[in-house]
């Protein structure tokens, strides 16, 4: 006896649900060409290449919300009598600091003088990177945070989780949009600002 074939029905159907299948597993996974090469731009010392990964002006627009809203936190809890006049103008200049640092010159800013990277297995296992990976989330269909733990010399600032953020822009594109800062990164931030 033959074994029986499936009905044109069955065929459908499976078709179906493996189109169905692979079209969620690539929606899944498509953040992440994105973000190695946001990652690259970074180990490869290409600041142009990180830069078409990042939306200043949405950037710039979040990072303002959590520094006025920490300031606010601040002030609520700020024991002197003239620390609520002072919140209004500590949140405009950090306002205007964060529009005259946070553009495309900003990642070249982080990565210094542009040099070839020729490093080799040996000498960046010599020195560890500043960050670690700690987690990958998604925040609705449209956005995904990469959470990295900070290793850096800066007590303040070591062992500090930071979410990086993308947000979808076309089918396969992700653009950084925004980060989440906790309030002691905030603050060393800020303190670093100042000096």
């Amino acid at each position: 006896m033959k074994p029986e074939s499936l009905s044109p029905w069955k065929k459908l159907l499976l078709l179906g649900g493996s189109i169905s299948l692979a079209t969620l597993i690539l929606l899944l996974l498509s953040p992440l060409p994105s973000i190695y090469r946001f990652a690259e731009g970074f180990i490869h010392n290409n600041p142009a290449q990180i830069s078409d990964f990042v939306s200043y002006p949405a950037l710039r627009k979040n990072l303002k919300k959590q520094f006025s809203a920490y300031e606010r936190r601040r002030s609520q809890t700020d024991r002197s009598s003239f620390g609520f006049l002072f919140h209004p103008l500590r949140g405009a200049i950090t306002s205007a600091v964060i529009d005259r640092i946070v553009n495309p010159s900003l990642p070249g800013r982080i990565l210094g003088p542009q040099r070839h990277s020729t490093r080799s297995s040996h000498s960046s296992a010599s020195s560890p990177s500043p960050v670690r990976y700690a987690g990958f989330s998604f925040k609705g269909q449209d956005q995904v945070c990469v959470s990295l733990r900070l290793r850096l010399a800066d007590p303040s600032m070591n062992g500090q989780v930071l979410g990086l953020v993308f947000s979808r822009r076309t089918l396969f594109k992700w653009v950084l949009t925004n980060t989440t800062l906790s309030d002691s990164m905030i603050h060393a931030i800020l303190k670093k600002a100042q000096n």
